[in-house]
């Protein structure tokens, strides 16, 4: 549904893509014309081949020794999926000196703190979100922690005018070569160790490909504005989840795995709604069935 823009020539100045969703957006940019210059540590040692490709070793931390290598080069577009600490920000922004057009930030659906419980929480609501008992028992210290981080980053570029930025606030991402497990966690969680009441909950998500065709097509809009946006699948019944899975399973001739996990791996009833990002950017989410068959 998404068709990247090849004939427009970008600067893009890429953060991560080492793995996952992030290594797939870069893939699907390679095939484009645009000028990719990719800063990562490069820890699964991949090998870059494209004559549009400059690939800067580096921890974003030690970029600063590497300034020459993009020093008076104008980026059309910051894609940053490597920001965790508002610092690692800030530096970037210092050492780029303004030069760049739109900034693009993944951040979390976890941002939103004691907002979402039960309740599709829209973009504007946002600065509403607190930390109370509730956030406490949900989540734990890192993952607070993290909360806390990605917000004040987000709160930073909403209230910097002077940066053109996109924020992405993203829930758990499904799909194939998911480092992180959460996929295997949650197809083969076993259905036993759920209570009866909670099978009535819901859950959502983001399918892999549905994100990084997102992205991709954020990075290659010519026009840009700030924005932010949630980024998520269609809540689904727990219960009705899993019959889908099984389904899909004995369609495919496909044996579930046994689950060996105690803990749910993804929260319930943590929810966002979308409308803004269907609207605005035209995009249509994967079907259940459709996204579902791509990774069991």
């Amino acid at each position: 549904t998404f068709k990247i823009i090849k004939k427009i020539k970008v600067n893009i100045l890429f953060l991560g893509g080492n793995r996952y969703f992030g290594k797939k957006v870069l893939n699907q940019l390679l095939k484009t014309k645009h000028k990719i210059f990719l800063i990562n540590r490069n820890n699964n040692k991949l090998k870059y081949k494209n004559d549009n490709l400059i690939h800067i070793k580096s921890d974003r931390n030690s970029l600063n020794k590497k300034k020459n290598r993009i020093k008076n080069i104008f980026f059309d577009v910051i894609f940053d999926n490597i920001a965790y600490k508002l610092s690692d920000v800030i530096k970037l922004h210092r050492l780029l000196k303004n030069n760049y057009n739109h900034y693009i930030f993944t951040s979390s659906i976890i941002t939103y703190l004691n907002l979402n419980n039960g309740y599709e929480v829209k973009e504007s609501e946002w600065y509403k979100g607190r930390i109370n008992k509730f956030v406490n028992s949900r989540y734990d210290n890192y993952q607070l922690k993290y909360a806390i981080n990605k917000k004040k980053i987000e709160n930073y570029l909403i209230n910097n005018k002077n940066i053109n930025s996109t924020i992405l606030r993203v829930p758990a991402v499904i799909g194939k070569n998911d480092f992180s497990k959460k996929t295997e966690q949650l197809l083969n969680f076993s259905q036993n160790k759920i209570k009866k009441d909670t099978l009535n909950g819901y859950i959502q998500f983001i399918f892999e490909q549905d994100l990084s065709k997102i992205i991709s097509k954020l990075i290659c809009k010519k026009a840009y504005g700030s924005d932010v946006f949630n980024i998520a699948n269609k809540k689904i019944k727990i219960k009705d989840f899993y019959i889908k899975v099984n389904k899909i399973r004995k369609k495919f001739k496909k044996k579930n795995k046994i689950s060996k996990y105690n803990s749910f791996p993804i929260p319930i009833n943590s929810l966002m709604n979308c409308n803004k990002i269907k609207k605005k950017l035209k995009v249509k989410f994967s079907s259940m069935e459709k996204g579902l068959t791509t990774v069991i």
